[in-house]
């Protein structure tokens, strides 16, 4: 399969990206900064040098694509207030339309509320009230949750994290869920594992899961 992954020189990112080629995918990326890619990817997946805004480049990177998985996430304590995220998501999936591309998997977290399988949890109750401190961070997660969840001809599943974790270890268990049966802690291995395996299996197509480790 071939896959393009957003917010690939970030550290969720990367563990994403080294899952995929670890389960022998293709990968393109489509980054800002190429010179920030981890050298143990570089001469591995397929750069594409643009902003979210750019509409040709995107379009370039989308070329025999099956699939786009995203890590993009809101920068804390310094977001702008144009939601650029969310915006870079609305051009995204129309890229998509017109390469015939269906499947998104797109990074949010528990503040996007799924209200139909959320259980009350004190974690989750707490953590919008921890985001909307960093107020254009908070308002672009919210604004992305909206958008993506509006769109009836995508395949997406945005799946949620909370307190990442950078981690070599081998022992955690992945854990799917919905707040109330989710902890808060995030391992980017898992998400990693979690992408790539529901790239595959697509078991929660238009669907909200909350990612986490235990």
């Amino acid at each position: 399969m071939k896959l393009l992954i957003f917010g690939a020189t970030g550290p969720t990112g990367v563990e994403i990206i080294r899952k995929a080629l670890s389960d022998d995918h293709q990968v393109n990326v489509m980054v800002r900064s190429p010179d920030k890619i981890h050298d143990d990817i570089k001469g591995k997946v397929s750069v594409f040098h643009g902003e979210l805004t750019d509409e040709s480049t995107m379009l370039s990177s989308m070329d025999g694509v099956h699939a786009v998985i995203s890590a993009l996430g809101p920068l804390v304590g310094s977001h702008p207030t144009d939601l650029p995220i969310t915006n870079g998501y609305r051009l995204m999936m129309d890229c998509m339309r017109q390469k015939g591309i269906r499947r998104l998997l797109a990074l949010s977290t528990p503040s996007v509320v799924d209200e139909a399988n959320d259980r009350w949890s004190y974690w989750t109750a707490l953590g919008p009230y921890g985001a909307k401190i960093f107020y254009n961070s908070y308002n672009d997660i919210i604004a992305t949750g909206k958008l993506i969840r509006e769109q009836d001809d995508i395949d997406w599943t945005l799946y949620r994290v909370a307190h990442l974790q950078s981690s070599d270890c081998k022992t955690t268990k992945l854990n799917v869920n919905y707040a109330g049966d989710a902890s808060p802690l995030t391992y980017r291995k898992d998400i990693a594992k979690f992408c790539i395996n529901e790239v595959v299996a697509n078991n929660w197509i238009h669907k909200l899961p909350i990612i986490s480790s235990s």
